[in-house]
Parts: structure tokens; C-alpha cells; sequence
């Protein structure tokens, strides 16, 4: 016994110290240390300080241990290498991996230039690559050439980037992304015009591996990647990634202009894609995942961009389980150049996708979904404001604003407001289903010539689906504006076939909220669409919207009182929102930003 309780003594304290000793390594691992990073910091390049900071982001990205965060300084940011290249002269953004007939050795997928004397074969691999003609074909015979790497920052240990800093705060939440913006910019010889890429671009910025990553309050601007997904960012292989407050515009790549998301979880919010492009499709983001995933968009405005073929502003393909949930958002003046889903293209038989509380508006496609086209995939939509998309070349196989085809598809759509057009001759603007199951979910409000668009159990012969006025100047405001990150139409009044439309009850719930983070069910009951109608002071206007527009009377039906400005809390409203709302703007816009100065 006394040698069992020795033994037991013993155990115990092996065991201890072995939890102890996880504690520490564990404690050792995740360090929680601040990087400092300010482009025009002068001291001694450490990055342990404001004074001392980085001033190469890539250094001090490479730097930083796992947990640590990364401080930047206001300011525009290339994205180059940390050391001049061996072999000159190098294309400008990257840097020499490999001499003739060597192995250019990297982690992940890299685009890779090979040749001399300004003659260079491009090519993407994938964990390495034989820098040797056989592979590139020879750019430059006679000459000794070399391989080059392109730079891009790698995050592969869990870490939180945050921008917005001035460069002397002492914690993150004295942030200010608007006072001090930080940019990452691909425009390398900095000639890139509103319109096109000039010369020197670089490729893709930021490949993310890492679980757990956080990157916030930045911009990336100006990635022209030649092949390959995601022009700015690339999260590959990666759980828990979060992406806040950011912008991405002015980026390229074939798949993806602005964003990739492969075998990966993410959640993206308060965030902005603005004219970005695709050579292929995804015109802003491109999602494949072959394991199973969920990824969530919520605030977030995608606006002005493009691709060539399907999916104007995003597009999905993936073979495994994925669910993408997409709230409180806009999706405005997006293109698909010559195919389909104007915004969105969702084609995949495993993928469900989830939009709620969204405006779809002014998107465009050259043949079917102009704002969406869901293939195969499951595509519930809610609450949605999905007006003024438009078909360029509309036939009886490819119509409809949103465009429901192959046969697994399963498309629901519930309480929402939708009034499209098509040039020429169609039959189906709004609605147009090809296969799969399309599902009347109720309460949906169809405008123009929507009697011949519905398509099959989606009917107006119900009780909880309607027409509205064909001139939606008596339903929502016709400019969009703003509110937070996103777009919307604000109501103009309300038509008694939208305004408290839904009563309170299961089809309601007044705990919700719109894409405005307005509850539901004000006026008792809940309205349809993105949008619901708010005017506590009962002035006809909506008292969210910026450019208001005063509430008419239509069919007899008056939803406010003093329609005809008499009392004095309207004229004051109606000066500062409405017809003089531009002026009142410019008097806003006249009081300067005070900077400091460093």
C-alpha cells in the first residue's frame, strides 16, 4: 500500500507538472503581443513601439507570433518584397525564388514569373514549382534566366490585422477607419487610372491559412492577379476567419476579383465591394468549398461590379455542404457581361444559401437572373426589395430577375417585393422558372407586368400575394441612399398592399429587425420587403431615409396626415430632406476634418 501510495503521489505529480508545462507552452505560444506598423516611422524598425514600428507590412506580418496583433498606421501600403532581388532586373512585385533549372519552393498557391532581360512566362503553382523551360517554355533563349516569386502577405499563424490607427493610441478602440484610413495598394508603379490598370500591378495581396484570423478596418485597392481566385484576399483551408470593416475596390483576378473563400469558414460584415472585376466569374467574390462550410454576410454593400461570365458579384460552386447566409445587405449595379445572375449565381447541389433583409436593385445580366440565378442549389429569400434589375437579351429560357433552373433547385420566396424589367419582349421579368421546385412562401408584392412572370405555384390567386401599382414612385423612393455600410429604397408611403401587409403573428415576428435594424411590425403589422415604413412623428416622410420623398395619396388611401405641408415640423423636414436636402448636404460637406498632425 505504502508503495501504491507512492506511486500514486508520483503519478499525480508527473501529471501536474505535464498540465503545467501544456499551461506554460501554451501561454508561450499565444503571446497576445502588439506588431507595430507606420509606414513613416524613423527609429529602430523593431516593431515593439509606435516610435520603433515596422515600416514593411509584410515584415511585420511575418514577425508576428501566433495571437499577436498587428497595429497599422494610416496610411497606402504596397504590398512588396523585404529585400531588393538578387537577380536583376525582377519584375516589379516580386522577388527571386529560384535560378534556371532550380526548384522555386513556396507554401500554398503562388503566381511565379520565369525569364530575364524583361521577357517573362507566367504561371500559378501550387506548393512549388520546376523554374525550367519545360514548364514555362523559354521567354528569353540564349540568356540565363530565373524564377521570381510574387510577393503577397501570408497569414499563417492566428492573428488580428487591424487598421484606422494614428500611430499613438494604446488600445484598438481609439481607432478611427475613417480620420486615418489605412490602404494596401497593388498599384506598384502607382500609374493606375479610375478605368484601367497602368503598369506594375501586384497580384494577389493577402492569402490567408490560419484559423481564427481577424483582418479590420482596412482597404486593399488595385490587385490585378492574372490567374487564379481571389485578387485581393484568398482565405484557403481556414476556419473562423473574420472580416470587418473593410473595402475592397478596384481589384482583378479570373475568379473572384476581390475575394476567394476555398474549403473555408468566414464571416464578413460592415464590409464594401465596389468595381471590382472578374475575367471569368465572381466578379467580386468566389466561394469553393470541398469540405463543408458555413460563410456569412451581414452589412455589407456590393456595388459596381463585374464578370464576365456568371455571377456579376458573387458566385458559388461548391461540391460540399455549404451554407451562406447573406443579411442586411445590398447588391447594386452588378453585371454579368454575357451570361447570367446579374448579382448572385449560386450553382451548386449542396450549397443553401440563406438572403434576408436585402435590397437586389439596378444589377444587370445579359441573359437570365438578372440578380439571381440559383441552380441546383437551395435558395431561400426573405424580405427581399428586388427592383429595377434588367435582362439584356430576355428569351423564354433565360428571364427573370431571379432565374431558377436545374432539377435539385429549391428556390422559396417570402415577403418580398419584386418589380423588374427586361428590354424587349419577355414574358418573365421577374420570376422565371426553368426546373427544380419554385415555392410560395406568401406575401410576396410582384409590380409592372408580373401577372405573366409568375411562373407556377408562385400565383397572385392567393390571399397573401398581390400586385402593386406599376408605378413604384407610390411604393418605395426611386434613389437609393444609405444606411450603415448598405444601400436602399426608403418608402415613399406606403401602398395598402405593402404597408402593414403581414399581420403580427408567425409571418411577423416583431422582435426582428429590417435591413435598416428597424423592428417589424411598427404600424401592427409587418411590411414586405427590405424595408419597413417608419413615421413615429407622422410628417409623410420615412424617418430613416437620407433623400426622403413625401408620402402621396394613391387610390383613395391616405396613410398620414398634413399631405400638404401645412404644419411647421413638416416644413422643417421637408427643407432638410427633401427638395433642399442637397443643399443642406453641401453645408454638411463644407465643415473641414480636423487631422492631427504627426
Amino acid at each position: 500500500m505504502r508503495y501504491s501510495s507512492s506511486l500514486s503521489v508520483l503519478l499525480a505529480s508527473l501529471a501536474a507538472a505535464s498540465t503545467l508545462h501544456a499551461n506554460l507552452a501554451f501561454a508561450v505560444a499565444v503571446s497576445n503581443e502588439i506588431v507595430y506598423v507606420d509606414k513613416d516611422a524613423t527609429g529602430a524598425n523593431t516593431g515593439e513601439s509606435w516610435d520603433d514600428a515596422k515600416v514593411n507590412l509584410a515584415d511585420a506580418i511575418n514577425s508576428a507570433g501566433f495571437g499577436d496583433q498587428v497595429w497599422i498606421a494610416e496610411g497606402t501600403y504596397l504590398v512588396t518584397p523585404l529585400a531588393p532581388s538578387t537577380a536583376a532586373p525582377a519584375p516589379e512585385g516580386y522577388e527571386v525564388c529560384a535560378s534556371e533549372n532550380g526548384t522555386c519552393s513556396f507554401s500554398g498557391t503562388r503566381q511565379v514569373a520565369y525569364g530575364a532581360d524583361g521577357m517573362f512566362v507566367h504561371k500559378t503553382g501550387t506548393d512549388g514549382i520546376a523554374c525550367t523551360n519545360a514548364v514555362f517554355t523559354d521567354p528569353a533563349p540564349g540568356v540565363s534566366k530565373s524564377c521570381y516569386v510574387q510577393s503577397q502577405l501570408t497569414v499563417d499563424l492566428t492573428m488580428r490585422i487591424y487598421g484606422g490607427f494614428f500611430g499613438s493610441e494604446t488600445s484598438v478602440d481609439e481607432r478611427d477607419f475613417d480620420l486615418y484610413p489605412v490602404t494596401i495598394s497593388g498599384d506598384l508603379g502607382k500609374d493606375d487610372t479610375s478605368d484601367a490598370f497602368g503598369g506594375a500591378n501586384s497580384g494577389r495581396m493577402m492569402v490567408i491559412y490560419a484559423d481564427n484570423v481577424v483582418v479590420e478596418g482596412v482597404t486593399f485597392r488595385n490587385a490585378n492577379l492574372i490567374e487564379g481566385a481571389g485578387g485581393a484576399i484568398a482565405i484557403e483551408g481556414a476556419t473562423g476567419v473574420a472580416l470587418n470593416n473593410l473595402t475592397f475596390s478596384r481589384n482583378q483576378s479570373v475568379d473572384g476579383g476581390a475575394l476567394s473563400i476555398e474549403n473555408s469558414s468566414a464571416s464578413i460584415t460592415n464590409t464594401a465591394f465596389i468595381s471590382n472585376r472578374a475575367t471569368h466569374q465572381g466578379g467580386a467574390i468566389f466561394i469553393d468549398n470541398t469540405t463543408a462550410r458555413d460563410i456569412q454576410f451581414s452589412n455589407v454593400r456590393v456595388t459596381d461590379n463585374s464578370a464576365a461570365h456568371n455571377g456579376g458579384a458573387l458566385y458559388a460552386k461548391s461540391t460540399a455542404a455549404t451554407v451562406l447566409d447573406i443579411s442586411t445587405a445590398s447588391f447594386t449595379g452588378n453585371e454579368s457581361l454575357d451570361e447570367k445572375g446579374g448579382a448572385l449565381y449560386i450553382n451548386s447541389l449542396t450549397t443553401t444559401m440563406n438572403i434576408t433583409n436585402t435590397t437586389l436593385a439596378t444589377n444587370t445580366a445579359e441573359k437570365g437572373g438578372s440578380a439571381l440565378r440559383c441552380y441546383s442549389a437551395t435558395c431561400n429569400l426573405d424580405y427581399l426589395t428586388l427592383i429595377d434589375n434588367t435582362l439584356v437579351m430576355p428569351n423564354p429560357a433565360n428571364e427573370g430577375a431571379v432565374s431558377v433552373g436545374g432539377t435539385s433547385a429549391s428556390v422559396t420566396i417570402k415577403r418580398s417585393l419584386i418589380s423588374n424589367t427586361a428590354a424587349g419582349t419577355s414574358t418573365t421579368p421577374n420570376v422565371a422558372h426553368q426546373g427544380g421546385a419554385l415555392n410560395d412562401g406568401g406575401y410576396n408584392r410582384f409590380g409592372l407586368d408580373s401577372a405573366a412572370g409568375i411562373a407556377d405555384m408562385l400565383t397572385l390567386g392567393g390571399t397573401s400575394n398581390a400586385l402593386v401599382a406599376a408605378d413604384l414612385n407610390h411604393v418605395v423612393n426611386t434613389t437609393l441612399d444609405f444606411y450603415k455600410t448598405t444601400l436602399k429604397y426608403a418608402p415613399v408611403r406606403e401602398d395598402s398592399s405593402v404597408k402593414d401587409a403581414i399581420p403580427a403573428g408567425v409571418d411577423c415576428d416583431t422582435s426582428a429587425v429590417d435591413q435598416r435594424d428597424v423592428t417589424r411590425g411598427i404600424g401592427g403589422g409587418c411590411d414586405i420587403g427590405a424595408v419597413e415604413y417608419v413615421d413615429l412623428d407622422n410628417l409623410c416622410f420615412d424617418d430613416k431615409a437620407i433623400v426622403a420623398s413625401r408620402s402621396a395619396t394613391a387610390s383613395g388611401t391616405v396613410f398620414c396626415a398634413g399631405t400638404n405641408g401645412a404644419n411647421p415640423g413638416e416644413l422643417l423636414k421637408n427643407f432638410f430632406l427633401g427638395s433642399a436636402y442637397p443643399f443642406a448636404l453641401l453645408i454638411m460637406l463644407a465643415v473641414p476634418w480636423i487631422r492631427r498632425a504627426k
